[in-house]
């Protein structure tokens, strides 16, 4: 292992200067834990000086990931998001950069279930509530956005947002976010004003990148909502939540992304 005159690792102080530069820019912690046990197997796997390292030595780590650890693709794509970070923002070094291997193809891929309770349980709480109310009403942000606080109620059926039902760990949620925060209008405000749409995209964007490590977009979570339809048989429901009423149409795009919906 490479080591320092006094007996401590050689990339000790590098570790410590990424944890400072994820606390300046103030990541979540669930994310500066991420990026440091990440990068700290790295260079304990790799075992060279890191003036010395070199491109092929990321990517003999990632095989090793995919290979012999038997890691997902998005599980990879998460560590070298990190490694990239270290690198390219930590270390000034471009060794990360243009390794393709390991990302998305044209076609996109689905994101499961546990992945996307992942990102939903990794962000802020009112982010985590907008994402959750789009995701399981089916409805455009834009519509969300509008929501108010009165529009959430209890009815002897359950719980409903403006004649949606959600469910009651939702609600629940909202309730608590509200009246912590002393909302009383749009439930989704800044600073009492509606939140404007493409705050909503640029939100995803930064949080699908920062924990699932890739961009997503909203139809790509909804049609992973979507697959947990089908395979409970609910086709219609499938299609009502997608928005499309064309099932052959539905198919076509799961199959560009590796999934055969067959009946």
């Amino acid at each position: 292992m490479a080591v320092l005159m006094d007996g401590k690792n050689s990339w000790e102080i590098d570790l410590m200067m990424l944890h400072s530069e994820l606390l300046f820019r103030e990541y979540a912690a669930s994310t500066t834990e991420v990026y440091m046990r990440v990068t700290k197997d790295f260079l304990e796997f790799t075992d060279k000086d890191i003036l010395y390292m070199s491109k092929q030595d990321i990517i003999r780590y990632l095989d090793f990931l995919l290979q012999d650890r038997g890691e997902s693709e998005n599980t990879i794509l998460v560590k070298l998001n990190a490694l990239e970070f270290f690198f390219e923002e930590v270390m000034n070094m471009e060794i990360t950069k243009n390794i393709t291997k390991y990302k998305r193809q044209e076609g996109g891929r689905i994101v499961t279930i546990d992945e996307l309770s992942l990102l939903l349980a990794s962000i802020p709480k009112r982010e985590r509530i907008l994402f959750k109310t789009i995701l399981e009403v089916g409805k455009h942000p834009k519509e969300v956005l509008e929501y108010k606080v009165q529009d959430l109620e209890s009815r002897e059926e359950g719980w409903f947002l403006r004649g949606h039902k959600i469910k009651k760990e939702l609600a629940k949620e909202m309730i608590d976010y509200t009246e912590q925060n002393e909302i009383e209008g749009y439930i989704f405000g800044i600073q009492e004003k509606k939140m404007h749409v493409t705050n909503v995209y640029l939100l995803l964007r930064k949080y699908t990148k920062e924990f699932l490590g890739e961009q997503l977009t909203l139809s790509e979570l909804r049609h992973s909502v979507a697959l947990e339809f089908w395979r409970k048989g609910k086709k219609e429901e499938m299609m009502e939540y997608i928005g499309n009423k064309s099932m052959a149409s539905i198919k076509q795009w799961y199959k560009k992304r590796g999934i055969l919906l067959e009946d």
